[in-house]
């Protein structure tokens, strides 16, 4: 849940 989006979240600022 968190390894996968990870990356995303550093980048998307958390665009979960």
């Amino acid at each position: 849940m968190f390894r996968s989006r990870t990356k995303e979240i550093e980048f998307g600022s958390g665009e979960n």
